[in-house]
């Protein structure tokens, strides 16, 4: 039976089985070790408009939340499009003192994560390996899209609309060594399966 087959194999091997598993499980722990630490960084980013606009009293802005929600929404849509964009991405990263990457144009539209946050909220993601080029790069994130809307409302859109950016927040990521110790742990456990699965087809069994 196969149940007795790979039972005698894994006697008669178990020390190098052992020991295949805890060659990887070093192994990756150590490649671990070596990994520098990420700086994640995030900022909010709100879409409001100003208080004084916001509803008259005369009957036809009755809707005024309404529209104000529908016209902060649009605007956010803008903001979204405008971080997925290479060229306001090229103007972000030379604000903030970093070259555009050597990467593909399409694949820039990913560059920064972004998540909807609240009714008209955004909040911004983006990780490097160093501490001040993640805060400058959102920084000017905050600058760009500011002077963007800018740009519409000289045209005389969103005129009654404001970007309300927080803070810049960056915090460490070190790498896991216990993420890494079970993923080496399941690799080692995986290879040590597949030889005993070769093994099973090409070692004769004893008498």
């Amino acid at each position: 039976m196969d149940s007795e087959i790979y039972g005698h194999l894994i006697r008669r091997f178990w020390r190098g089985l052992i020991l295949i598993v805890a060659i990887t499980t070093i192994g990756t722990l150590t490649l671990n070790a070596q990994r520098k630490s990420a700086y994640e960084g995030s900022v909010y980013l709100a879409v409001a408009q100003a208080p004084q606009s916001a509803i008259s009293n005369q009957p036809v802005y009755q809707f005024g939340d309404y529209y104000s929600i529908q016209g902060s929404n649009y605007l956010a849509d803008f903001v979204r499009g405008w971080l997925k964009d290479p060229a306001t991405l090229e103007v972000i990263l030379r604000t903030a003192g970093s070259g555009l990457p050597d990467k593909p144009l399409n694949s820039l539209t990913r560059y920064f994560s972004i998540k909807p946050s609240g009714t008209v909220g955004l909040e911004i993601f983006h990780t490097t390996a160093n501490h001040d080029e993640t805060n400058r790069i959102l920084t000017a994130t905050q600058q760009v899209v500011t002077d963007k809307l800018g740009v519409l409302q000289a045209e005389g859109l969103y005129t009654d609309f404001r970007i309300i950016p927080g803070a810049v927040l960056v915090k460490e990521r070190k790498p896991d060594p216990v993420v890494a110790g079970l993923i080496g742990f399941g690799s080692g456990l995986l290879l040590a399966l597949l030889v005993i699965l070769i093994l099973s087809v090409t070692v004769p069994k004893r008498s």
